[in-house]
């Protein structure tokens, strides 16, 4: 038996075997075997690719035999029909049942990638049409995995770049930084930088857009909000939304161009911390809001029509609101309201109102007589009053 040398040991299947040389000056059999079987794996392996290159090709004329539809449609007929395929982007609800304060649920947002993801000219035909990618979802958690906060500014900014110059709907929400950060405190310190980063280019990718938004809903903790500050150019936000989820500071929105919204949407967020055009409101939506701040919208929003208040903070100051003093508002048609809301029927006087409702359903007797005052007070003609579950016309 032909002994072996002190380096065929070395040779085994990984990478390339080493070479093997004996007294007699050639490889012994083992190696050579390795080494041959060596070469048959790198061959297959490329074989391998190739097959999977051609059944890539084949994937493609399967899509095509399979889904005769779109490929043969014109492109703009295939991307009008993807058009339709997307949710509409809901303006807020002013219907007391409604859950005004959530807007970052937009079920349908990813519609766009899935219709990419189908075939190789679903994908093409999606990436160019700009009016897929309008309506963009960013969602910044501590707990988002780090590959993906990494990848998030890269990614939001391919997706507008795709939307071309179609007005925007932009839906951001933050968390914070803290929370979700409890071990490890060196991994969590880089995890927070990186965070904080990517917060960073989100909010710059979203003051060089502002100029195209339409709709803007920012639900952030209060620290963010000071951080959009918009541009000189000329704006076209329609629908505000402005949502503090950390209630521990009052924050403040001003921006370089003062948006002139038409539907306004507060939430735990005073209409004196913010800087906007309030001629043009014509529907506000208020929640966790006090008695004050409902009077400062209604005495700022001369065109305001219907307004809708809920969760109202009952921690409220009663030496804030002059009882002596009327806020008359002509043009308010709709109201829905709530608990706590008697001391700003008592200060108002609303000539147009048609429909209210109101919520409370223990409705005491002091809300019975700041009701009727109001309608007394207000010569208004009720169309539709609702109480609770039930539905009077009037």
């Amino acid at each position: 038996m032909v002994p072996l040398c002190s380096r065929c040991g070395g040779g085994g299947t990984r990478d390339q075997p080493r070479t093997c040389t004996l007294v007699e000056g050639g490889p012994c059999e083992a190696c050579k075997e390795s080494a041959a079987i060596y070469h048959q794996i790198i061959q297959l392996e490329e074989e391998i690719t190739k097959l999977k290159e051609k059944r890539r090709v084949l994937a493609t004329t399967i899509n095509e035999n399979h889904d005769p539809f779109i490929h043969k449609l014109p492109s703009e007929v295939g991307s009008h029909i993807f058009h339709l395929c997307l949710p509409p982007i809901e303006l807020p609800s002013f219907d007391p049942e409604s859950q005004i304060w959530c807007p970052l649920k937009k079920p349908g947002w990813e519609t766009p990638l899935t219709l990419g993801a189908v075939c190789r000219k679903w994908r093409q035909l999606a990436w160019a049409t700009p009016n897929l990618w309008v309506a963009p979802l960013v969602d910044i958690k501590p707990v988002t995995p780090s590959p993906l906060v990494e990848s998030l500014p890269g990614l939001l900014r391919k997706w507008l770049d795709r939307s071309g110059l179609l007005p925007l709907t932009i839906f951001f929400g933050h968390t914070g930084f803290l929370k979700g950060f409890t071990s490890n405190l060196l991994a969590n310190q880089i995890e927070m930088e990186t965070l904080k980063d990517t917060t960073e280019l989100v909010i710059e990718l979203i003051n060089h857009y502002w100029g195209r938004l339409e709709n803007l809903y920012l639900d952030l903790e209060a620290d963010l909000f000071e951080c959009i500050a918009g541009s000189m150019e000329p704006n076209k936000i329609t629908t505000l939304v402005l949502r503090v989820r950390n209630g521990s500071r009052i924050p403040q929105f001003i921006t370089q161009s003062k948006p002139s919204p038409k539907y306004l949407t507060l939430f735990s967020f005073p209409p004196t911390s913010i800087d906007i055009g309030w001629d043009n409101v014509t529907h506000a939506a208020l929640g966790r809001v006090n008695c004050k701040d409902i009077i400062k919208v209604l005495q700022r929003a001369p065109a305001l029509e219907y307004c809708h208040i809920s969760n109202l903070d009952g921690r409220w100051d009663e030496s804030s609101i002059d009882s002596d003093t009327v806020t008359f508002h002509p043009r308010l048609r709709s109201l829905t309201s709530g608990f706590h809301i008697e001391n700003v029927l008592d200060v108002i006087n609303v000539p147009s109102l048609e429909k209210w409702t109101h919520t409370d359903y223990t409705t005491p007797e002091r809300h019975c007589y700041a009701m009727i005052s109001l309608i007394n007070r207000s010569n208004c003609i009720l169309k539709v009053l609702n109480l609770g579950d039930g539905s009077l016309s009037v």
